[in-house]
C-alpha cells in the first residue's frame, strides 16, 4: 500500500476513535446533568470521576500516534523523569483539586482561590495534558 494512503487512512482511524471517545464523554457528562436536573441529586463521585479521566483519556489518545512512531525505534525504553516531575506534578495537583475542595483541605493550597474559581475549564486542559504526557515521556534510546 501506498505510505501516504496508509498514513492518510490511520490518522482517519486515530481522528474517528479520538471524536467516538469525545462524544461518548459528553454524552455522559450530559446523561448526569440531566439525572441532576430531575432529581436534584448528583452522585458527586460519578461526576468526579468523568471529570478526572475523561480528559486523561483524551490526553492519552493525543499521544499515540507518537507513541506508535517510538514502538518502530530500536533501543531500550527510557522514562523522561524530568518532564513527567516537572509537568506532570502540577497537572496532577491541578487535576485532582476538586477531590481536595470536597474533603474541606483546600483552605491551605496554593493557588486554591483561583482554582476554586474556574477549576472545570483547569481540570479540563491539566488533564489532558497530564493523559498527553503519560504516553510521550515513554521514549526509546537508540
Amino acid at each position: 500500500m501506498n505510505p501516504i494512503i496508509k498514513r492518510m487512512l490511520s490518522l482517519m482511524v486515530f481522528v474517528a476513535l479520538f471524536f467516538t471517545v469525545f462524544i461518548g464523554g459528553v454524552e455522559w457528562k450530559h446523561s448526569i446533568m440531566l439525572e441532576a436536573q430531575k432529581t436534584f441529586n448528583t452522585d458527586i463521585q460519578e461526576t468526579l470521576l468523568l471529570a478526572i479521566l475523561f480528559p486523561v483519556v483524551l490526553g492519552l489518545l493525543l499521544g499515540l500516534p507518537r507513541l506508535y512512531k517510538e514502538f518502530h525505534k530500536h533501543g531500550a525504553w527510557r522514562l523522561d523523569l524530568i518532564a513527567l516531575v516537572i509537568i506532570g506534578v502540577p497537572a496532577l495537583y491541578v487535576l485532582f483539586f476538586p477531590v481536595l475542595f470536597y474533603s474541606g483541605t483546600v483552605i491551605s493550597l496554593p493557588f486554591s482561590q483561583t482554582l476554586n474559581k474556574n477549576f472545570d475549564e483547569a481540570m479540563m486542559v491539566s488533564g489532558i495534558v497530564l493523559g498527553y504526557l503519560m504516553v510521550v515521556v515513554w521514549k526509546r534510546q537508540v
